[in-house]
């Protein structure tokens, strides 16, 4: 085996301009699929760390297709429901910002945000008039930590959030429940919805049947199916700019036809020659995929770290938008699981290296006399 290796990399020279070419065009096709299934990937995560955040079950109502106030006084019975551990209004809502230029969205913090979201700031205090902004709002506006935020209610900037978090509170002002409600007009027993935790999420069936009941116009959200969109939403745009890349796959096609439709002149009097020499079929199959995959694994290797870099060190200029939208802030993060890097290499190696044994298996059970006379 070793001098069936060693005569591949031979060949290799030999053919740089072909391995070069087809080597190009295999990369090509790999790292632009690659790029699409990490995009989808890290969005995907992205977008199911803010779906951990919500409740598991979220009751608010709708009037003419928009969120409107719930009263906290007509579910009050739901803290005395059995199977219901913890019911939290929350508050929040949007106000407009320098004359009407930009919409940011207030929130009413129930409990102090985690450490790793503050920085070196803090929560904002109940009643302090202080507050919390997102990352993009911070840079938009150049507000800083000790700033005050000019609204109907001035708010004094304690901390601004890290930019990961841009994909779920970009344009976020979080505050106290009280200033919330302030700043959006909220009486105290009002709130946009509320929080509702079940003590066991089986209990979730029965409990929108018993919140239905009281309330007709209850609109609930599961976190479970929110979390489901998020995945089916992927999975549309995905394919749909996996579709957008079909030339790519053309490129791939056309190497493989390529390979099929038999080696060139000079590959076919090289395999005649090395059976006049005495080869065996086998020892021609064994060079030939040596040979062929030496060039599959250097070109998908370089597809795959191209895409790695392109999606996550460039962000996907050209791309992003496509497959996660436009509103998608906040750096890409790395989610592909094993699995999919070796689905991408197999997508890459499998086709290429089974097309080229085919070619050199055509050519090597043809009587070498007769390529040899040609």
């Amino acid at each position: 085996m070793r001098h069936l290796a060693a005569h591949a990399l031979g060949s290799l020279g030999r053919r740089r301009g072909e391995s070069l070419t087809a080597g190009l065009g295999l990369a090509l096709a790999v790292a632009l699929h690659a790029a699409v299934v990490f995009l989808a990937g890290s969005g995907l995560r992205a977008w199911l760390q803010g779906a951990a955040l919500a409740p598991a079950l979220t009751v608010t109502r709708t009037v003419a297709g928009n969120p409107a106030p719930v009263d906290t006084r007509d579910l009050a019975w739901l803290r005395d429901t059995p199977g219901v551990h913890s019911v939290t209004p929350r508050v929040w809502g949007s106000l407009t910002l320098d004359e009407g230029a930009s919409v940011v969205l207030i929130a009413g913090l129930d409990t102090p945000l985690p450490a790793g979201l503050t920085g070196r700031g803090r929560s904002p205090r109940d009643g302090a008039r202080e507050a919390v902004l997102g990352h993009a709002l911070a840079r938009r506006t150049g507000l800083r930590r000790g700033d005050t935020l000019p609204l109907a209610v001035p708010l004094r900037v304690v901390a601004v959030l890290p930019a990961e978090s841009d994909r779920w509170a970009s344009d976020a002002v979080l505050t106290d429940p009280p200033t919330a409600r302030a700043l959006l007009g909220l009486d105290a027993h009002q709130a946009m919805d509320l929080a509702l935790e079940p003590g066991n999420a089986q209990e979730l069936p029965v409990l929108r049947a018993k919140i239905h009941a009281r309330g007709p116009d209850a609109l609930l959200v599961e976190r479970a199916a929110l979390e489901e969109g998020y995945r089916r939403a992927l999975g549309r745009r995905g394919g749909a700019a996996l579709l957008g890349l079909l030339p790519s796959a053309l490129v791939l096609l056309a190497l493989l036809a390529g390979r099929l439709a038999g080696p060139t002149p000079a590959l076919s009097r090289e395999v005649a020659t090395l059976r006049a020499l005495g080869w065996s079929v086998g020892d021609v199959l064994w060079a030939r995929l040596f040979e062929a995959a030496w060039v599959a694994a250097l070109a998908v290797a370089a597809g795959l770290l191209g895409a790695h870099g392109y999606v996550f060190s460039l962000g996907a200029p050209g791309l992003r938008g496509w497959v996660l939208g436009q509103d998608h802030g906040g750096p890409l993060t790395p989610a592909a699981a094993p699995r999919d890097w070796l689905l991408l290499a197999l997508y890459g190696l499998v086709p290429y290296l089974t097309a080229a044994v085919l070619g050199a298996w055509r050519d090597a059970v043809t009587d070498p006399a007769e390529v040899l006379r040609g």
